[in-house]
């Protein structure tokens, strides 16, 4: 494979954020973008195909979230993510669940329990432009962190 130069490429989109602050205690977040990207010629040729891979990135994106101060020394959010299909590996589009709870132990201690990708056990996300059909495919997850700052 090679990489080939677009001769002629077009982009356009827009993006937008809202954020509600509803009291002291709870906030709120809505953002979408909308990208639109269309190549004449643009990616990797297979010398033995003939093939063109074209890179083909999702066309919408819409995030939801909610930040609740539970009180002066703990915090609650939460996170849903819709992604449109995409790419040339037939990323199917996905949804995404995420939760943060944080605590504030001491003024210069926190611990924070993170969990990642509640709806499902696993999506493909993205993939690498060296190699356009491998797919990544990103698992539930659950973080603790203990940051200390000084």
């Amino acid at each position: 494979m090679h990489f080939v130069n677009s001769d002629n490429a077009q982009s356009w989109g827009f993006e937008t954020l809202l954020h509600w602050q509803y009291s002291r205690a709870l906030s709120f977040e809505a953002s979408y973008s909308f990208t639109s990207i269309d190549y004449e010629i643009f990616g990797l040729i297979d010398a033995d195909s003939g093939l063109i891979a074209y890179r083909d990135d999702p066309l919408t994106k819409l995030v939801l979230q909610a930040n609740w101060k539970i009180n002066n020394n703990q915090r609650l959010d939460l996170a849903y993510r819709y992604v449109s299909k995409a790419g040339i590996a037939d990323i199917p589009s996905y949804q995404v669940v995420d939760a943060k709870y944080s605590w504030n132990i001491q003024p210069q201690l926190q611990m924070a329990l993170m969990a990642r990708n509640l709806g499902d056990k696993a999506h493909s996300e993205f993939f690498d432009f060296l190699t356009p059909t491998t797919r990544a495919e990103i698992e539930r997850t659950l973080h603790v962190t203990l940051s200390y700052t000084w």
